[in-house]
């Protein structure tokens, strides 16, 4: 419940007061003033009645709270002006030597920090009324403390603004050497809203008697502080309503991405992010929000993902996901089947090497060479390393032009049904064609003149008009038309066995 009204208090003051630009501050007569940032003017709310405060900070729940140069730190009545006491800070009230509380901040968990002119930096919490001393910050501080995207600024005597570590503030450093006119004293973060706080110094002005105060804007980005506006009154330290949401900033620390495979919907988005206020959600488009920090079932493409707190304060980062290097065959390179032989060829280019294939529903294995194939149509399946597939229909032709022939050298034509009539052998008989074939005896007499001799079909019986020739050795001469429409004159002799 607590945690719902917060949220409710906080998002309602800040629709309906961040328009005003609206700032606090404690004056050295201890006033509490009203200033309006957009015209640089002021009002007194209240007067502190007899308690002098060198710092003013504002709680998350609203209440505004106050700590002397002897280290009482009070609630403040806005209305009244009365105080009440909630802690004493370690100091020496016998002496009154210790070094003084000058500067006040309270984060978003209700935290509050206070730091001493001698560097020292503590922190109280209202949940366990305890104090602790975090460290020594290594510098004086002049008057202030507050918060500007998750880290914690304060001014110093020497008119710097320190970015204090929190963990160890040993480490502290200088963010801004102003160098300015007067001695600074106040810095007090606002918020337009979650995402949009502006940053404001304090410089008493006047000598060595100040009795006034120049106003600056201060500028983290480029380490600068510019000079905005003058006013009468001499102001130790500055709060806002919002102040506590500057402490807030959401940090997105990891992003764990995984990228689509095979074109499917199986990418996803893990974050892991820190800071805010409360449990944080995460979103891939700024309205439905979730507790889980895993977006699952993503398509490849480009994602903003935003992480929001209770406050609605939000961070964002730019995601892509990309689609694994898809298979990519560059150039299929085949040499065709000739004479109806089992020697062709296919060989496969591709733009990535870790694959494996199946060639013909074969088992995948390595090798983008395929020989010694017949003629036909052949499936090939590429797989690479994250099982994703592609296949290809090859076709391996049959060329059946000028296939090689055989002529025998012998022949008995006996009636057997075996070699019994000479002609050529090619290996189909679809490939060649016998144009005409002569048989001439060992005299040079024609003793067969044929054309358009069938393969496998017909040829010379051994005979001369139907009467048997004896054995012997016989000239031949063809005229052979291969399918490529060449034509080739083929002699010889030929045997002719009884």
């Amino acid at each position: 419940m607590y945690k719902y009204f917060l949220f409710l208090f906080i998002t309602c003051l800040l629709s309906t007061k961040t328009s005003a630009q609206t700032i606090y501050g404690n004056a050295d007569n201890n006033d509490l003033i009203r200033l309006d940032l957009s015209n640089c003017s002021y009002e007194v709310v209240v007067n502190f009645a007899g308690t002098y405060t060198t710092d003013i900070a504002f709680h998350p729940n609203g209440k505004l709270y106050g700590i002397s140069d002897a280290g009482q730190m009070f609630e403040i009545d806005t209305l009244s002006g009365g105080v009440l006491l909630i802690n004493n800070f370690p100091f020496d009230y016998i002496t009154f030597t210790d070094p003084i509380y000058n500067s006040l901040t309270i984060a978003a968990d209700g935290l509050l920090y206070t730091a001493r002119d001698n560097g020292e930096l503590w922190t109280y919490n209202f949940m366990t009324s305890t104090e602790t001393l975090l460290g020594n910050i290594g510098a004086s501080p002049a008057g202030d403390l507050t918060f500007y995207e998750g880290n914690l600024y304060m001014t110093t005597l020497g008119d710097d603004i320190v970015q204090i570590d929190i963990n160890d503030p040993s480490n502290s450093t200088i963010a801004i050497n102003s160098n300015i006119n007067g001695a600074l004293f106040g810095i007090v973060s606002f918020a337009e809203d979650c995402n949009d706080v502006s940053t404001y110094a304090f410089a008493a002005t006047g000598g060595t008697f100040p009795d006034e105060t120049d106003l600056y804007s201060v500028n983290f980005n480029n380490n600068t502080i510019t000079f905005l506006c003058n006013l009468d009154i001499v102001l130790l330290g500055g709060a806002s309503i919002f102040e506590s949401v500057a402490s807030t900033n959401i940090e997105i620390n990891d992003l764990t991405i995984q990228d689509v495979t095979c074109g499917n919907d199986n990418g996803s988005i893990s974050v892991t992010a820190s800071g805010g206020i409360g449990e944080l959600e995460y979103s891939l488009d700024a309205t439905n929000f979730q507790f889980s920090n895993t977006f699952e079932n993503l398509l490849a493409g480009e994602y903003t993902l935003y992480v929001q707190d209770e406050n609605g304060c939000t961070s964002m980062s730019d995601v892509t996901i990309i689609n694994t290097e898809e298979i990519s065959i560059l150039a299929i390179e085949t040499s065709p089947s000739t004479c109806d032989g089992s020697n062709g060829f296919i060989e496969l280019i591709l733009e990535n090497d870790s694959v494996l294939l199946s060639f013909d529903e074969g088992e995948f294995m390595e090798g983008n060479i395929f020989e010694n194939l017949n003629a036909g149509t052949y499936e090939i399946v590429i797989q690479d390393e994250y099982g994703c597939e592609i296949d290809t229909l090859i076709q391996i032709s049959n060329q059946i032009s000028d296939c090689s022939i055989v002529i025998p050298n012998a022949f008995t034509p006996d009636g057997d049904n075996l070699n019994d009539l000479f002609n050529v052998v090619p290996a189909s008989a679809s490939q060649v064609l016998v144009n005409s074939l002569k048989i001439f005896n060992r005299w040079g007499e024609i003793v067969f003149d044929k054309k358009n001799v069938a393969v496998n079909a017909e040829g010379w019986d051994g005979t001369k008009d139907g009467t048997p020739l004896p054995s012997d050795v016989y000239v031949y001469i063809f005229e052979i038309e291969y399918a490529s429409n060449n034509v080739e004159i083929i002699s010889g002799d030929i045997t002719l066995i009884r």
